[in-house]
């Protein structure tokens, strides 16, 4: 699993990315974090425009083993929500499903956030990222 979070805007808009990539139980954590952002609701960086704001793009995508299975079990479940549905304007991936072959499915979850929409569980997610992920270049996978 990988979250990716860049913070755009601000004075002379410049952009800062950090990533996390988490592997075994590690995953199980993050898991926990990524699960309590509502996805589907986030409201867009436009509901906070103005000027000298950040803007906050954050995405989590790749897949994570269930809990019972042991770190790097290849047959893991994906991160959405048990009542996921497609979010409507922020652009999530799924890849093909499951195919039982020990290959489990790959999701992606994409929210642009303003400023003062980051609040919460995107909150804690987006400080867990920039204090225990590394920086990184911001379109770097």
């Amino acid at each position: 699993m990988t979250v990716l979070v860049v913070r755009s805007g601000g004075f002379g808009g410049l952009r800062r990315a950090w990533r996390v990539r988490a592997e075994g139980t590690d995953a199980q954590e993050w898991l926990g974090l990524v699960r309590a952002c509502p996805w589907d609701a986030a409201p867009g960086a436009e509901s906070g425009a103005g000027a000298d704001r950040f803007c906050w793009e954050v995405t989590a995508a790749g897949t994570v083993p269930a809990p019972d299975e042991p770190a790097g079990a290849s047959d893991g479940g994906d991160f959405s929500p048990p009542d996921a549905r497609a979010p409507s304007g922020i652009s999530p991936a799924e890849s093909e499903p499951a195919t039982g072959n020990g290959t489990a499915a790959a999701t992606e979850h994409r929210a642009v956030l303003a400023e003062t929409d980051v609040a919460g569980p995107w909150r804690d997610l987006i400080e867990a990222v920039r204090a225990q992920g590394e920086p990184c270049a911001p379109d770097s996978p």
